[in-house]
């Protein structure tokens, strides 16, 4: 089976210059655990996962470590730009699902993008493929 056979189309992507807010926002409504970062020309600039913003905005809660409001570090990134990871691993739509999958769990990511030209044209996630799984199972 091909990539471009089980992709999510269209992909749920987000500007590098939006507020961390929107991007977590659209992660929130489509259900999504990374999305596909594009440039102002629409190419592929990044990914920003659940871990890229969980990593940013949790900081620790001064009362479980006795922590004086002064050391916490304070929020510094505010644009996707600033947290999102720089060199996605991506595959294009004519890719063999089989390799597509085994990149996904052998570095532990949940999704890539699939992208024609540096232009993001879907995405696979595992859920897609557990989806498939599951239809051509009944």
């Amino acid at each position: 089976m091909l990539v471009h056979e089980v992709m999510r189309i269209p992909a749920v992507t987000v500007n590098s210059g939006a507020p961390l807010e929107v991007a977590i926002s659209l992660m929130e409504r489509h259900d999504v655990s990374a999305m596909p970062v594009i440039n102002a020309t629409g190419h592929l600039v990044g990914v920003l996962s659940e871990a890229d913003v969980i990593r940013e905005l949790t900081i620790p809660d001064q009362r479980t470590r006795g922590i004086p409001d002064w050391i916490i570090p304070t929020i510094r990134a505010r644009h996707v730009s600033e947290v999102m990871t720089t060199q996605p691993v991506t595959v294009e739509p004519d890719a063999d699902l089989g390799v597509a999958t085994e990149l996904m769990t052998n570095l532990g990511i949940r999704s890539v993008p699939v992208v024609d030209r540096d232009r993001v044209v879907g995405v696979v996630s595992r859920r897609d493929v557990i989806r498939m799984l599951a239809k051509a199972r009944t």
